[in-house]
């Protein structure tokens, strides 16, 4: 009887467009609700300690210039406060472990080209390339689709690869569908 042979995992193997895109729309969706916990929660705190005039007294009194100080305030820290949540969550775990949550949940990990954790310079300026990439009709993420080893223009910049991380193995029916064979039953 013939041993069987085990299929080879996708375990270091570059990770394709699709995946890192649902994992990038799983990151956004997380940042995004952590932005509006956040901005909610410097509201009420600028509210409970009347850093913010109270809507309702304000229906009673007219005094402009302290409403005009405490209105531009808030609007002017809720973005630079955002700007550093949503930096920091993309390096912190980029650099700790090379998978935000979205990462993890598609298998996926970030690595330096060579095959050592990113360095804090690597994960900030990989993340600061994210917006150039999307210039010009997201040709830099598109470019992923092109590139033999899945690189976007932030990684290529970073020097960095998005590799598989976990032993997902290809079902091999699933394979012979794509090679051109058929399903046998």
């Amino acid at each position: 009887m013939p041993m069987k042979r085990k299929p080879t995992t996708l375990e270091g193997h570059y990770a394709g467009f699709m995946t890192r895109f649902f994992a990038f729309v799983i990151d956004a969706i997380i940042v995004l609700m952590l932005l509006a916990v956040v901005s909610y929660t410097m509201t009420l705190i600028s509210h409970f300690f009347e850093l913010l005039p109270n809507p309702i007294i304000e229906l009673f009194t007219d005094n402009t210039d302290i409403h005009a100080a405490y209105e531009s305030l808030l609007p002017r820290i809720i973005p630079v406060v955002n700007i550093f949540i949503i930096y920091s969550y993309f390096v912190f775990f980029w650099m700790s472990s090379g998978q935000t949550f979205g990462k993890a949940l598609m298998g996926v990990r970030v690595v330096s080209i060579s095959g050592r954790p990113l360095t804090f310079l690597q994960a900030f300026f990989r993340f600061l390339i994210y917006p150039i990439s999307a210039l010009a009709f997201f040709l830099g993420f598109i470019w992923i689709l092109i590139d033999n080893q899945r690189q976007g223009w932030h990684d290529t910049f970073a020097r960095t690869y998005v590799i598989y991380s976990w032993k997902a193995i290809p079902h091999i029916d699933f394979l012979r569908q794509w090679q051109g064979g058929r399903k046998t039953e």
